[in-house]
């Protein structure tokens, strides 16, 4: 795994209050969901960089209203089936 470094002005880590991990967490949500809209990343590699099934990312998406753009609609059933078999969903 590589490690990808940014810089953050410390006025803008002093704002979080000690919530830097949370910070970091959403930067790379944001990023994932992003680079999907932008058609730089599938459902399946944002899900894979963020470490959580298709189906949670797809919940992400619907939570921050994101279309989907990549999946077809037997994808989408068969993810669905997958994951009512494991209690995903």
């Amino acid at each position: 795994m590589k490690t990808i470094t940014i810089e953050v002005p410390e006025s803008i880590l002093s704002t979080l209050k000690g919530k830097t991990e949370d910070f970091a967490n959403d930067i790379k949500l944001y990023a994932a969901m992003e680079m999907y809209r932008e058609g730089k990343m599938s459902t399946g590699t944002a899900a894979e960089f963020l470490g959580i099934s298709r189906i949670a990312f797809f919940k992400l998406l619907g939570k921050h209203k994101v279309p989907l753009y990549d999946v077809t609609k037997e994808e989408l059933e068969k993810d669905i089936e997958n994951a009512s078999k494991y209690s995903i969903i």
